[in-house]
């Protein structure tokens, strides 16, 4: 024990007390490195919420700022647009990042031999991250600066149409740039073929035909300009 060893048994023994004494030491160190798991993402993820905040009040007070002049407004704007979409991308690489997990999980427990305790820990592990994953933050904060960066465009929107629901907004929002159903739904945290019903509704509830575009019906109001 001194020079290192986990634990021992004292002879004589049986096959099965020492198989009993390394499932036990096996299972007290798989416990450890999922409780490792769970606090390197819970702290990743809270890093990542933090910087998101402290962007919005950087942003905010860069565009309290900013000049009137309509030389520096428009290169401001397209500075805004870049910083935007990228907020875009990492809201898709979290929701990915949380996915992977979830499935390597839903794996581990159908194709290993795991104990009680280690699959109640690892549905817990699941629960966890389907709460995570559930928060409205990604698209509150995809919402926010989509008004720092377009003040009037969901003004104009909602005056001409008044009925559209917060999602609704949201989803003419990412028309903007140009995401796909599957960029949407991991900014969202809904399935892709929600948004693809949402989208639906939307179009109708907007008064398009079928074969008008809701892209270039989004575009048309020449967001920001």
């Amino acid at each position: 024990m001194e020079m290192g060893a986990d634990d021992y048994i004292t002879k004589p023994f049986s096959i099965k007390e020492l198989t009993n004494a390394i499932n036990v030491r096996l299972e007290k160190y798989y416990n450890i490195q999922i409780g490792y798991a769970v606090d390197n993402i819970e702290k990743n993820l809270q890093s990542k919420l933090k910087g998101l905040r402290e962007q919005i009040n950087i942003q905010k007070n860069y565009i309290a700022e900013i000049s009137e002049t309509n030389a520096k407004l428009t290169e401001t704007l397209k500075e805004k647009e870049t910083e935007l979409f990228e907020e875009v991308v990492k809201a898709v690489e979290t929701s990915n990042t949380l996915h992977i997990f979830r499935t390597q999980i839903e794996n581990e427990l159908k194709t290993r031999s795991v104990s009680d305790s280690q699959k109640d820990l690892m549905k817990e592990l699941l629960h966890k991250i389907d709460r995570i994953g559930s928060r409205k933050d990604n698209w509150r904060i995809f919402q926010l600066k989509f008004n720092q960066v377009y003040p009037e465009f969901i003004g104009r929107i909602t005056r001409q149409y008044p009925k559209l629901t917060q999602l609704e907004l949201t989803i003419i929002s990412t028309i903007v740039f140009n995401l796909n159903s599957n960029q949407i739904a991991s900014m969202l945290n809904i399935s892709p073929e929600s948004v693809r019903k949402s989208r639906y509704r939307l179009k109708k509830k907007l008064k398009l035909d079928s074969g008008e575009s809701l892209v270039k019906f989004v575009h048309s109001f020449q967001v920001g300009r």
